[in-house]
């Protein structure tokens, strides 16, 4: 699927993840970035990036912390 929503923001990648946006892999080909590949298209993520973004949403504290733990465990294995 080419039109899968990617970003390099991990605490956006977080934001999705709580979501219940789906990680499906990640790209490391720019050093020192990684690039995080999410199975909803850019068309499915628009919204909740837009919240994200326009900061019109909320989440819940610690699933949001463990969001985040999850996203630092793909970057930390390179």
């Amino acid at each position: 699927m080419n039109d899968q929503y990617r970003t390099n923001d991990m605490y956006l990648a977080a934001f999705l993840l709580t979501r219940g946006f789906k990680i499906v892999e990640n790209d490391r080909s720019m050093q020192n970035e990684v690039v995080f590949i999410f199975h909803e298209t850019h068309e499915e993520a628009r919204p909740a990036v837009e919240d994200y973004e326009h900061r019109k949403t909320t989440v819940e504290p610690r699933t949001f912390v463990g969001a985040i733990k999850s996203i630092k465990k793909i970057i930390q294995n390179r």
